[in-house]
C-alpha cells in the first residue's frame, strides 16, 4: 500500500472527537480525494501538514512551541512538502524543532485532524490559506528533556495540562491536550 492509500485508510479509521474535527475530517478525505497536489506547498488555498504534541518519558507534561511566525503556543508541526507520509513528516517537525532525537509513538493511529487558516505572511509573500493538518502524538525516548530552541520558534515550555490550556486556550490545541491527559 503506498502512503497516500495508507493516509486515506488511517483517516477512514480515525474516530472523531467532537463535531468540528468530524467535520475537517470529512473535508480532509475529500481534499485529499479530489486534489493531486495536496501534499505540495505551494498549493494554495491549502495543503497537508503534519504535527504532533511530544510529552515527556512519564506523560505528565507536554512540550510546547511558542511559534515564531504565528506567536501563538501550538504542538510541533510543518508542511509535507510532498510526502504523503504525514507520520514520518510529524517525526520529523519534532526532531528538528525540539532538538530532541529519541522519540516514539505513544499510538499506532492518527491522534487528532484539524483544518484551521494560517493568515498572510509578508514576510514570505505567501497569501492566507489552509492547512489540513494531521496529527499524532510522541512521548521522549529518555528520561533527559533538555530540548533545543530552533529558528522557528520564540520559546519551547515543558508543561502540565493547566499550564498548557492556560497558553494554548480553546480550540484544537485543547482538544488534543484532553485526548492526552485520557490516555494517562
Amino acid at each position: 500500500m503506498d502512503d497516500r492509500a495508507k493516509l486515506r485508510q488511517d483517516l477512514e479509521n480515525h474516530l472523531a472527537h467532537d463535531d468540528k474535527e468530524k467535520a475537517d475530517l470529512a473535508a480532509m478525505l475529500s481534499f485529499l480525494e479530489t486534489t493531486p497536489d495536496c501534499f505540495q506547498r505551494h498549493h494554495l488555498p491549502g495543503h497537508f501538514t503534519g504535527s504532533a504534541l511530544l510529552i515527556n518519558r512519564s506523560g505528565t507534561q507536554v512540550l510546547l512551541n511558542h511559534h515564531r511566525n504565528l506567536n501563538t503556543w501550538l504542538q510541533f508541526g510543518g508542511h509535507a512538502d510532498g510526502d504523503p507520509n504525514l507520520f514520518a513528516v510529524a517525526w520529523r517537525e519534532v526532531q528538528e524543532e525540539s532538538g530532541f532525537e529519541r522519540i516514539e509513538q505513544v499510538t499506532q493511529h492518527v491522534f487528532d485532524v484539524d483544518i484551521h487558516p494560517i493568515p498572510y505572511n509578508p514576510k514570505k509573500g505567501e497569501p492566507a490559506h489552509l492547512h489540513y493538518d494531521v496529527r499524532f502524538i510522541f512521548r521522549l525516548g529518555t528520561d533527559d528533556d533538555m530540548f533545543r530552541i530552533s529558528p522557528e520558534s520564540i520559546d519551547l515550555r515543558w508543561c502540565n495540562y493547566d499550564e498548557a490550556l492556560a497558553l494554548t486556550g480553546p480550540g484544537t490545541v485543547a482538544r488534543m491536550l484532553e485526548k492526552w491527559q485520557a490516555l494517562l
